[in-house]
């Protein structure tokens, strides 16, 4: 899971982001997800350090890694979109934020769940208007003290979280398969699913569940990157 860290107070880091003050509340974040999610995922962390922004190449690892996830049809997680806002001027944020709309289908947050790109107005001006100091944090507030709804909502954006980074990881796995596949393909003239299972166990990559592959999971797993991929669809400025 390609994630992306902003830090934007405090020293800059020298040492392991995972180290750094600023940055373990939204590392915290993403194993709250997989943690939940039971399942196997590794986490691959990029990060700024940005004490201000005005636009996307303020930000030269988010530009970089977002340009590469388009390039492969991968995605890039953020915890919280309203990250890269909070300090950033007023006047310039809509620029911003249709700098990085270019990006729909590969840039998606925990806290909405949803894509740059499929944002509705309410939401992303929402995100625009954030102010300082901003905190999110997935399991901060006592359910206890929680309203009836406010813990339905909880309990939902949870759950979306989880299936989004099943998928994500889901997809891992199926884009290992598909470069063993066409590694043995230069060796062979062709490979069944049977025969693709028995390779990824004597290598011993493992389902996102840690099981052994069959022909019917390695199919199932193929036919999901297929629908995964595609051209990327239009997406319309916020203003």
């Amino acid at each position: 899971m390609l994630i992306y860290i902003l830090i934007d107070y405090g020293p800059k880091p020298t040492g392991p982001i995972r180290n750094c003050i600023a940055a373990k509340q939204q590392i915290r974040n993403f194993r709250h997800v997989i943690n939940s999610s039971e399942i196997d995922i590794s986490l691959r962390i990029y990060s700024d350090y940005s004490r201000t922004r005005s636009k996307l190449s303020d930000l030269p690892k988010l530009e970089a890694i977002l340009k590469q996830a388009k390039d492969r049809g991968g995605k890039v997680w953020i915890d919280d979109f309203r990250r890269i806002f909070v300090k950033c001027n007023l006047g310039q944020r809509v620029g911003l934020f249709n700098e990085l709309r270019s990006y729909a289908g590969h840039f998606r947050d925990l806290r909405t769940n949803e894509d740059i790109g499929t944002l509705s107005q309410v939401k992303a001006r929402n995100i625009l208007a954030v102010e300082s100091p901003l905190r999110f944090s997935m399991t901060k507030v006592s359910r206890s003290t929680m309203s009836a709804e406010d813990k339905r909502d909880q309990t939902r954006k949870a759950t979306q979280a989880s299936q989004a980074a099943r998928a994500e990881a889901a997809i891992q796995k199926a884009e290992e398969l598909q470069r063993l596949k066409a590694e043995l393909l230069k060796q062979q003239d062709g490979i069944t699913n049977a025969d693709l299972a028995r390779e990824a166990n004597k290598r011993g990559l493992e389902t996102t569940r840690r099981g052994r592959w069959s022909a019917t999971t390695v199919k199932r797993a193929l036919k999901r990157l297929d629908q995964s991929t595609g051209p990327d669809r239009d997406t319309e400025k916020l203003y």
